[in-house]
């Protein structure tokens, strides 16, 4: 998935040379007082007629929306004198009150930031190391507890309003934008490492006839029907999250192999629950909780070696063929 990126270059900026390329710095506009639809809008006005206090690069918000206000690579006012000569890009997340809203605009923003850093050249990893040769995407709260000249801590207090802490925020820039479409429709934490791996199946029917309206026997039994339900669950959350256009018919084929994404440890969603609901069907004894562990790795690792795949730990469309077809 990608994004279009609007220009609306502020008129007269002028922009210094940078010391070095260094980071990509994440921020959010701080400002709880402007949640309305337009937030995009009024926070890009401000920033347009009030430059020389402060200006960044680009702004997220709107349901998703990307607009570039200055040129990367060149200095921007975004993150303290002392990070600035550092930072090829800032981005500002523009502030809602609606969750479906801010969903769009978080997925957008993840792109936006890793895009960022493969363009300069970066590592796409978020607040690694501590000091200004440290090169990567770092929070507007990193830039505070390690270079200094800034007192913010955004983007995390706002993520956090939405159920986005640290950890995910890191795995979700780390992992990809595959990985934030996927847990983007959540899954039920449902702890069944306790259950044997047949009851763990009866769960799984059950969670298909429930979340996808099916009505396959609830047996505790790996057979076609479930098989092919897990199918459909799967070509399903591909149009759901990623406009595959499948037909959702529960049989294995060429377009549902091509529109098959991988799926990254740290992941959380729907598309890692079916995951590991297939992978408890084939006798891994796992949990079926949605969210992409060391513990599901493992299984995955262990699958591939035992199909003479490439043992990455990363199923993605040859992983997926054989365990579904």
């Amino acid at each position: 998935m990608s994004y279009h990126i609007e220009k609306q270059f502020i008129p007269g900026l002028t922009q210094g040379n940078l010391i070095a390329p260094n980071f990509v710095v994440a921020h959010e506009s701080g400002n709880a007082r402007n949640t309305c639809p337009d937030s995009l809008e009024r926070e890009i006005s401000y920033m347009t007629r009030n430059w020389k206090n402060a200006f960044v690069s680009h702004w997220v918000g709107g349901g998703g929306r990307i607009v570039q206000l200055a040129e990367t690579g060149k200095f921007q006012y975004g993150a303290g004198h002392k990070a600035n000569p550092y930072s090829y890009a800032h981005v500002e997340l523009a502030r809602t009150d609606d969750k479906e809203t801010f969903e769009k605009d978080y997925a957008a923003y993840v792109w936006l930031l890793r895009k960022l850093a493969k363009d300069a050249g970066i590592p796409v990893e978020l607040d690694v190391g501590s000091t200004v040769n440290d090169k990567g995407i770092k929070s507007h709260d990193w830039i505070r507890r390690h270079i200094g000249g800034t007192s913010h801590v955004d983007p995390y207090g706002y993520l956090k309003k939405f159920g986005i802490n640290r950890e995910q925020f890191k795995a979700d820039i780390e992992a990809g934008i595959e990985q934030v479409e996927s847990s983007k429709v959540s899954a039920p934490r449902v702890e069944v490492k306790s259950q044997s791996v047949d009851g763990k199946i009866a769960y799984i029917q059950k969670t298909l006839n429930g979340r996808y309206s099916f009505n396959i026997k609830v047996d505790n039994l790996f057979g076609p029907e479930t098989k092919k339900a897990l199918i459909k669950a799967y070509q399903t959350e591909l149009n759901k999250q990623f406009g595959a256009g499948l037909n959702v018919d529960g049989i294995w084929g060429p377009k549902t192999k091509a529109a098959s994404v991988t799926i990254r440890k740290g992941a959380q969603g729907n598309l890692t629950w079916v995951l590991q609901a297939i992978l408890v069907c084939y006798g891994f004894d796992i949990g079926v909780d949605g969210i992409f562990g060391s513990e599901t790795e493992k299984a995955v690792k262990n699958f591939q070696g035992e199909e003479k795949l490439t043992v990455d730990g990363l199923p993605g469309k040859a992983t997926f063929e054989r365990l579904f077809n």
